[in-house]
């Protein structure tokens, strides 16, 4: 295969690449791996100036908590609003007999997008617990009609 065209297929490969959409969940584990938390929406795209419901969730990876947790995911959007901005999470430990511990918890959000974005723009939302940051990106879709 000559030089050049090993240099167009890799150029190819790279922009195809930077064109893919979004993820539709991410998720992001805490530094000591005690917690993972995650956000899925049913889709990656919205329309300026419309909603995107997002699920929040909080995952104990070593199993049901062994002590009360009493925390917040605190929720950041650009190119829109995140509503609520935080999550406060409650999970319960075992009780006197040792059961009934929670592992999982789950919430929502909803990604409302700027009516000033436009397809150009990307919306995201950022889910901060403790030390870990999960974030979705968003694309902003074209309107029907627009094009």
């Amino acid at each position: 295969m000559s030089r050049a065209r090993v240099c167009f297929v890799c150029c190819t490969v790279l922009a195809l690449a930077g064109c893919s959409d979004p993820d539709k969940q991410v998720s992001r584990s805490t530094e000591d791996r005690e917690f993972a938390v995650s956000l899925k929406a049913e889709k990656n795209w919205v329309y300026p100036g419309h909603s995107l419901p997002v699920q929040v969730r909080l995952e104990s990876l070593g199993g049901p908590v062994q002590e009360d947790l009493d925390d917040k995911i605190v929720l950041i959007a650009n190119s829109g609003t995140a509503t609520p901005a935080s999550l406060n999470v409650n999970l319960a430990g075992p009780d006197s007999v040792g059961n009934g511990a929670e592992q999982v918890f789950t919430g929502w959000v909803t990604f409302r997008a700027s009516s000033q974005v436009t397809p150009e723009n990307q919306g995201e939302i950022h889910a901060l617990f403790q030390d870990a940051q999960a974030t979705l990106k968003i694309r902003i879709a074209a309107p029907p009609g627009s094009l």
